[in-house]
């Protein structure tokens, strides 16, 4: 067992883990990796490159390097720590998106844990005015941070899940909420028989077929838009639902796994791809992602991550057969059902 000054600073370590989330988002957000990316520069420099405070500017970069993002020269000049390179704008594993989007609009919302944990609703409209996914229908600056968000947390786990199934016996794959359709690309590029159909709401349009192009799928892909609570495309032999039921209350999750099962054709598969909470949390670093992530739904939504239990109950409650689990990348996992 430590020491209390172990203790003690371990604990501090843990409160002031907030203050460098937001040193990393401003980073991102200035765009330092990719002044940094053809090499060192000074302080100087950095600040004539971003419109910043020279002197403001050096104290976040001292952070930085502190926590291994940037490396500080002899000269006191800068340059970029392979940790850093993740944060740049073309990163092939970057994490860019999902940074912006805690820097920018999770940050305020998370102020407001203690009215979630007290009162069991999401914090976001008592922050950002807007309940659930209104803000970026509404403003499309957050809904581009949004998706692209979205699809840098799936490029990481998504030719796991393109190789985890037998996608390429399949005609139609309908991707439900599918964003910008990061994970539909990876699966149609690595099953070329297979067709796709991409269905989110009506912001998505733009993005999801600007990035359908890029990856060569599009001649194989419909965007359909619509609300998944209303109806969901038809015949298709596989439904991805990926980081969708989290978002969501049981009775919510019911509906749309219900909604899947009426789409599909007879045996079809409802694949769910999400992390699954463990039955007993131990002291880890993956059950720490999976807990911080769950208490991140309580406050922007009024979801949860699920116990393997819990997704059973679901899909008995909507009629669907559980068939298999695999875990892929991340912690997380995907959850095979059956269309009876």
């Amino acid at each position: 067992m430590g020491s209390a000054s172990d203790g003690v600073e371990r604990l501090s370590d843990l409160l002031t883990s907030a203050a460098i989330s937001q040193a990393v988002a401003v980073a991102a957000e200035l765009g330092i990796a990719d002044v940094l990316a053809d090499g060192c520069k000074s302080v100087d420099e950095l600040a004539e490159r971003t419109g910043c405070h020279v002197s403001s500017l050096h104290r976040l970069m001292r952070a930085l390097a502190a926590f291994e993002l940037v490396n500080e020269g002899a000269d006191g000049s800068f340059s970029l720590a392979p940790l850093g390179m993740l944060i740049q704008r073309d990163a092939s594993t970057g994490l860019r998106g999902r940074i912006l989007w805690w820097g920018k609009y999770r940050w305020k919302v998370w102020a407001h844990l203690l009215y979630s944990v007290r009162t069991g609703e999401s914090a976001r409209k008592r922050a950002l005015g807007s309940d659930a996914f209104g803000q970026i229908i509404d403003d499309p600056e957050a809904a581009s941070v949004f998706n692209a968000a979205m699809s840098d947390g799936t490029q990481l786990i998504a030719d796991d899940v393109a190789h985890c199934c037998d996608f390429g016996a399949m005609r139609a794959i309908v991707d439900v909420g599918g964003g910008y359709g990061r994970l539909l690309s990876t699966i149609l590029a690595a099953h070329p028989g297979t067709r796709g159909i991409l269905f989110d709401l009506p912001h998505v349009v733009d993005g999801a077929r600007r990035h359908l192009a890029d990856a060569n799928v599009l001649d194989r892909c419909d965007i359909v838009t619509g609300d998944f609570f209303d109806a969901i495309p038809a015949s298709g032999d596989a439904y991805l639902l990926k980081t969708v039921l989290h978002d969501w209350d049981d009775e919510r999750c019911i509906t749309i796994l219900r909604k899947c099962r009426a789409a599909a054709t007879r045996e079809a598969k409802v694949l769910v791809v999400e992390q699954v909470m463990p039955e007993r949390i131990v002291a880890s670093e993956s059950h720490q992602r999976v807990t911080v992530q769950d208490l991140n739904m309580l406050v922007m939504l009024h979801g949860r991550e699920r116990t393997l239990r819990e997704f059973r109950r679901l899909f008995e409650a909507a009629g669907l057969d559980f068939v298999s689990t695999t875990e892929v990348a991340l912690g997380f996992s995907v959850i095979e059902t059956a269309v009876g």
